[in-house]
Order: structure tokens, then sequence, then C-alpha cells
């Protein structure tokens, strides 16, 4: 193996480049200018990490000598590493040229029979790029195969790509997205390729103003999807997925009912759902933190007890799913998840659902909303909620860690690293609160709010507060846990209370509790 320290340019047709190892180029590592038969094979790629970016370890920029139409005809590259430093972060691994101008006039590329397998690329920018715009070249019989993209950037970014290209049987993992692809012509195919951990897109096709899109006849076929954010996807709503759906492998499937793209998480669903949408969730359990801040209905196919939505505690979201706008509904009769909630640090509160802000016509439906050690449900504290129906649901889980509330009343409630109980349900204001026409049916409450410190004494906080002007209450069952002062039910307010029909079960309330 040679070792270059620096470029290498190609100008001559029949070249063959075997076992190198190319390091610390700053432009390009091979500035490839020949036209025909060029192979580069069983080569190291790699530049210094010091954050100076170079254009890509392979540049392919044919010599142009005259205005018109120029073919690249047969390049190979096989079998070689890319490892471009994470702070070089604008490198790209091999980069195809669009177009120049010679004489003041452009000319147009054609690459024809590029053959790139075998390869691992780790590169923060992007692995294989074709620059735009693409009204000056085409991409013919491209064969990207067997190649092993990981711990990088964008994988494929490639556009204007004929029928007889083919993306097959490469890994795509940990990834920020795996391929941004156009082809021109039907009948391209991608195929058994392996996507997991992308956070972005796996397949995203993109839209090109320069020539008609055919990207809904690419076959795409074989391939598995696994923890990825948006499985197969199109700003322009180019493919239909419903042959996808069944001819390829998905670990979990997400849907917004004004598109037909396949997405991997919810949030990412919702941020490509329009107002008005339905987002449907598959069965499965997806640990995210979720923000609906459009009006939308978000269900789950078949109810929670298949379907869970898991908080993940690494971020700063104040709970698993956070409503920030009106008219959302979460859950449905049957349709519901069941959402595990985030737990705070005790100066900071946390929730399973948290509604962030003022809002009108709220409905929670169906749901199984388990609190993790801090609240289930909670609005925010003096920003009027109106017209939400909470219905049917199960308020499960604990309020606070452990087996052992923390405290001895509530003045350590907001210490850091506190475990004083919080509240099952909250909507808060006090007795002037602005919430108004809350209606809480047919829920059951079965989550713990109390019980006996470490010093053997009774701790605990309220089941439900429903601070508002107008309330119903109805058809519920209050089987929580809970001791010392706290009660089953608090209702506070200016204006009319309805309190009816309701079932309470003592059996695991301490001796000073109320019910109401």
């Amino acid at each position: 193996e040679s070792v270059i320290d620096g470029n290498m340019t190609i100008t001559s047709d029949n070249v063959t480049v075997d076992g190198i190892e190319l390091t610390n180029f700053r432009y390009n590592g091979i500035f490839m200018q020949a036209l025909n038969n060029v192979t580069i094979t069983n080569s190291l790629f790699t530049s210094p990490d010091t954050g100076t970016s170079a254009a890509g370890a392979i540049i392919i920029q044919p010599v142009i000598d005259q205005a018109g139409t120029v073919t690249v005809d047969g390049v190979n590259i096989t079998n070689n590493k890319f490892d471009i430093p994470a702070a070089n972060s604008s490198t790209t691994g091999i980069r195809f040229t669009m177009h120049k101008t010679y004489g003041g006039n452009d000319y147009f590329i054609n690459y024809d029979n590029v053959n790139i397998a075998d390869n691992e690329f780790v590169t923060p920018y992007r692995s294989i790029w074709s620059a735009t715009p693409t009204a000056y070249f085409h991409i013919n019989n491209l064969d990207i195969t067997a190649n092993n993209f990981h711990d990088s950037g964008t994988a494929l970014n490639l556009g204007n790509m004929d029928a007889t290209s083919s993306i097959t049987g490469n890994n795509f993992e940990n990834l920020s997205s795996a391929m941004v692809v156009h082809f021109r012509e039907v009948g391209a195919q991608i195929s058994g390729n392996q996507f997991n951990n992308v956070s972005g897109s796996g397949i995203y096709f993109f839209d090109d103003t320069w020539f008609p899109t055919t990207s809904e006849g690419a076959s795409v076929t074989g391939n598995t999807f696994t923890n990825v954010g948006r499985h197969i996807y199109s700003a322009s709503d180019l493919v239909d997925t419903t042959a996808m759906i069944a001819e390829n492998g998905f670990d979990k499937m997400v849907f917004a009912s004004s598109s037909d793209n396949i997405f991997g998480t919810i949030q990412s669903a919702v941020d490509g759902a329009t107002a008005g949408d339905t987002v449907t969730v598959s069965d499965g359990t997806y640990v995210e933190n979720v923000t609906i801040d459009k009006a939308l209905s978000l269900v789950s196919e078949n109810g929670y007890t298949t379907t869970t939505i898991q908080g993940d505690g690494a971020g700063s979201e104040l709970a698993t799913i956070v409503i920030g706008a009106d008219d959302v509904q979460l859950g449905d009769l049957g349709k519901g998840f069941t959402i595990i909630g985030l737990n705070g640090n005790g100066a900071v509160e946390k929730a399973a659902v948290y509604l962030d802000g003022a809002m009108d016509n709220i409905n929670i439906i169906g749901n199984d909303i388990v609190a993790n050690g801090d609240y289930g449900l909670l609005s925010l504290y003096g920003a009027a909620v109106t017209n939400t129906t909470i219905d049917s649901n199960i308020f499960s889980g604990k309020t606070f860690e452990g087996e052992n509330p923390g405290g001895a009343g509530f003045s350590e409630q907001f210490n850091v690293g506190n475990n004083v109980p919080r509240q099952l349900v909250a909507f808060n204001g006090g007795a002037g609160s602005s919430n108004d026409n809350i209606v809480f049916t047919s829920n059951q409450i079965t989550g713990v709010a109390g019980g006996l410190n470490d010093s053997n004494a009774e701790q605990g906080n309220t089941l439900v507060t429903i601070d508002a002007i107008n309330s119903t209450v109805t058809g519920n069952t209050f089987a929580g846990t809970t001791a010392r002062y706290g009660a089953a039910l608090r209702v506070r307010g200016a204006g009319d209370a309805t309190i009816t029909g309701n079932t309470f079960d003592s059996s695991n309330m301490g001796v000073n509790n109320a019910q109401i």
C-alpha cells in the first residue's frame, strides 16, 4: 500500500488505482478528469482532523475542451474505505460535478455505467453526492451495491438517475439521513437494503424543478427499516406507498392522513402532518417524546394494550406528550395509547401528558396514562384550558419514585432532588382559575399519589384536581392510593361543578383522607 500525503489527479483513460492510502488532502483527494474506464479500489481515504473541510475524497469532474455534451463512461469504485473525521463537516466521500461553462456556454454531462460497491463510508457530511441543479447532467446505469454507510451525515444525495440505476444490498446505520434521491425514469431499483438508527429519512424522494419526476415508478422492495424517523418520504407526495408497505419490513409505522409517507416515529409524522390530519400509529413501543403543535388527532390502530409511548427522559421536554395547540385529540375509544411519563428533578415538574399553555377543545380519550415519578396529566398553572374532555382513560402509575414518598407535607416540593408525591391529574389554578368547561368522565383512577414516608408517617397528595369555572365529573371510578390529607377528588372554581355517578373506593386511602 502506497501512502500519498496530499492529492492525486487522473487525466488519462483506462487507469486503475489500487491499494493507496490518501491522506491530508485539502480540496480533493482524487480529482478524476478522465472520461473512460477508471477503477479505484482497495484504498483508504482520510483527511486531517483539523476542521478544514475538503470538497471530497473523490471528485468526478471531466475536462471539457468544447461546449456541448460530455460522457463519462465506466467508473468503478470498489472495496475502499472513506474515513473522514467529524471535524471536517462538509467533506464528501464521492462527488459527481454538475456542470461547467466553456466559452460562455454550459455543457451537459452523462455519467454512464458507474459501479460503487463494497466500500465503507464514515463521512460527516455526504457519502455520495451529485451536486445540483440537475439540469446539466444525467446518471445512467448507476449501481450502488453492498456498501456500508455508518456513523455519518447523509449517505446518498443523488439526482436524475435513469431506469437502469439500482441501490441494492447496502447497510445504512447511525445516520442523519440515508438517501435523498430523484429518478427521471420509471424502473429503478431500491432493494435489499438495511436501514438502522436513521434519525431523518430512510428513503426521501425529492422533486426536481428541471425535469419531470417519476420517482413514483421506483421499485422499493425487500428493504428493512429499524428505528428510522421517516421510512419512505416525499415532500411532494410523489410516491404511492401502498405496495411498499407489504414489500418491505418496518419495525413501526405511523401515518398522517393527508399524505402517503411512511413514518417511523410519531414526532416525524406529527411534523409532517397538516392541520386537521389524523396521525395513526401502528402497534409497538415508541421511545420518544412528542410535541403536538397543530390541530390534529393522534390515535393508535389497536388501542393502549398494543401501543405504548415511553417517554425519553434524556431531553428537556416537560412530558412524554406535550400538547401546545387548540383542537387536539389524543386517543379515542379503542384507539388510545399507554403513555409512560417523565420524572422531573423536583424543582422542575414533568408529566406523562402536559397541556402547555392556554388552549381550547382538547380531547384525551381511551388512554392508559402512567405517572412515572411525577404527574400523570398536568396543565400549565394560570393558563386557561377551555372546552376540554378527559374521557375513558386509566390514570395509573406512581407520582413519586420508589416504595416510599419523600417529605412530610409540601415544604420541600420544589427542592432539587425531592421525592414529594405529585398529583395524578391536575388542572391547576385554584378557586380563581380561568379554566372553563372541563369534562372528566368515565375514567379509572388507579394510580398512587401517597403512602408512608421513610419515617413511617403518612405522606400523600390529591389524586385528581380540577380547578375550573365550570366542570363536570361523572361516571368515574376513584380507586387510587394516597395518604395524609390528600383527597381522591378536589374541585374548585367560580361556576358550577356537576359531580354525579362516580364510584369511590376507600380501600387504598389513608385514615385521614377525604374522597371529595
